[in-house]
C-alpha cells in the first residue's frame, strides 16, 4: 500500500465518522503497519483536522447519553478505555451534558423502565428500576434519589 492509499483510506476512515487516537492506532495495526510510522501518521491527521481528541470526547458524549440513554458512569468508563483522559471526559461531560437534562433523562428512564414492570410490586419493582439504572450508568445517589420518588407516587 503506497503513502497515498493509506492516507485516503484513513481520511475515508476518520471522515465516516469521529474517531479517536486508539481506534486509529489499532486500524493502522490491522494494515500492517509499521509501529514506527504510527506517530507522523497520526500527528499527520491531526494537522489536516482528521484526528480531533476533544471532537470525538464531544460526539461520544452526545451520541451515548442523547441516543443511547448512558449515564455518565458509563460514559466515562468507555471513554477511558478508549484513552481519553479524565479530565478530557470531564470537562466535555460537563459542558454536553447539563445536570437539569441529566436528571431528566434519569427521571424519564426510571419511570419508564418502573411503568413496564407491571407484573412485580413494591420492593421487587424498585429493586429491578435501581438494577436497570446502574447498568446504563447513572449514579448511585441519583439513582436514589428518583427511585425513592418513583415508589411514592400512585
Amino acid at each position: 500500500m503506497t503513502d497515498s492509499d493509506l492516507l485516503a483510506r484513513l481520511y475515508r476512515y476518520c471522515a465516516y465518522q469521529d474517531r479517536c487516537r486508539q481506534e486509529i492506532e489499532e486500524k493502522l495495526a490491522a494494515w500492517d503497519i509499521p509501529q514506527e510510522e504510527v506517530p507522523g501518521i497520526l500527528a499527520h491527521l491531526e494537522a489536516e483536522k482528521f484526528l480531533d481528541e476533544k471532537r470525538f470526547t464531544r460526539s461520544f458524549v452526545r451520541g451515548k447519553f442523547f441516543h443511547a440513554g448512558w449515564g455518565r458512569v458509563k460514559i466515562r468508563y468507555e471513554l477511558r478505555q478508549k484513552g481519553i483522559p479524565d479530565a478530557l471526559s470531564r470537562t466535555v461531560m460537563a459542558e454536553e451534558i447539563p445536570d437539569e437534562t441529566y436528571m431528566d433523562t434519569l427521571a424519564a428512564l426510571a419511570r419508564k423502565k418502573y411503568a413496564s414492570l407491571t407484573r412485580d410490586t413494591g420492593i421487587t419493582r424498585q429493586q429491578k428500576v435501581i438494577r436497570f439504572l446502574v447498568q446504563r450508568g447513572f449514579e448511585w445517589e441519583k439513582i436514589m434519589i428518583i427511585t425513592e420518588d418513583l415508589a411514592q407516587e400512585p
